[in-house]
């Protein structure tokens, strides 16, 4: 039997799609890009929450906030979390064999120990740290048997746009959504906003650079992704479009998933689960309620 592929997960907060890829001309994200270019880009793709920890549960267990028990923040001073009995993306690849990694921010659960991690390095730690961290775990799996699954979440964008020594970026000149008003207040935030998703970035791309280097990346699912739209007025915590709208780039080499192409299909992340667990020939758990586009 073929080895089951790797996955990868790489996330961002906050990031929405203000990304060169996705049409916003004067940010730079050419490690995004390029991750584009090389594989599937959807247009068209949309998480269940426009918070964080609703929209992540979404992702790693495949079913709705209001079905996993995480309809609100999961950190202190908030009281959700998913119920006792759901099932982890990490646990249901565990089980099908998988070593698997988190590295960075999680923010879907407060038991992040029940989720069946073999490796867990939390940090909410700048991008270049967590970077660094996966390329070690990168390092250390490359020589493993059995496949791998790693879990990156990355802090940036989330404000404070500073964070890590960010600098302010409008260098391409500023991009301010038509929905907000274009006045120097609006173009100042926006100049931040743009300096902190260039340093995330290239942080990703040292992550990208590193899988590359190693022998099994035809053979890896690689997925950027976020937790919803943009920290501003009318997105983030919104239900418009741009307060749910999130990246989904994915590149299979061995399955054909490359060559830059976008996909214009309606898709949400509740589906991430089911199409993972498609492709890679695991069963879909009966109570999942996404729905794959493996096909």
């Amino acid at each position: 039997m073929t080895q089951r592929p790797n996955i990868i997960i790489i996330s961002c907060h906050d990031i929405g799609q203000h990304l060169g890829c996705y049409g916003v001309n004067t940010v730079h994200t050419p490690s995004i890009d390029r991750l584009a270019a090389e594989g599937v880009r959807f247009a068209n793709s949309f998480c269940t929450a426009p918070q964080c920890s609703p929209s992540r549960a979404s992702i790693y267990t495949g079913r709705f906030p209001h079905s996993n028990g995480v309809m609100g923040l999961v950190h202190a001073g908030f009281g959700w979390d998913l119920h006792a009995d759901e099932k982890h993306l990490a646990a249901i690849l565990r089980d099908a064999g998988y070593h698997t990694g988190l590295i960075g921010t999680q923010h879907e659960t407060r038991r992040v120990e029940d989720m069946d991690f073999t490796d867990r390095h939390r940090m909410s730690t700048p991008c270049e740290d967590v970077a660094g961290e996966a390329i070690r775990y990168l390092n250390a799996v490359g020589s493993r048997s059995e496949p791998f699954y790693l879990q990156v979440g990355f802090i940036e964008p989330h404000r404070r746009f500073d964070f890590g020594g960010a600098r302010p970026d409008g260098s391409l000149g500023v991009t301010v959504p038509a929905y907000l008003v274009d006045e120097p207040s609006a173009r100042e935030e926006f100049a931040h906003f743009q300096g902190i998703i260039r340093k995330v970035d290239a942080a990703i791309g040292t992550v990208l650079d590193s899988l590359a280097e190693l022998p099994m990346t035809k053979n890896t699912i690689t997925i950027f992704t976020a937790d919803h739209g943009i920290p501003f007025p009318r997105a983030k915590c919104s239900l418009y479009d741009p307060g749910i709208q999130v990246p989904f780039i994915v590149r299979w080499p061995d399955r054909g998933w490359t060559g830059g192409r976008t996909c214009g299909e309606l898709i949400s992340n509740i589906d991430y689960l089911p199409t993972l667990l498609e492709a890679i020939g695991v069963s879909v758990p009966q109570n999942v309620q996404g729905r794959s586009f493996a096909s």
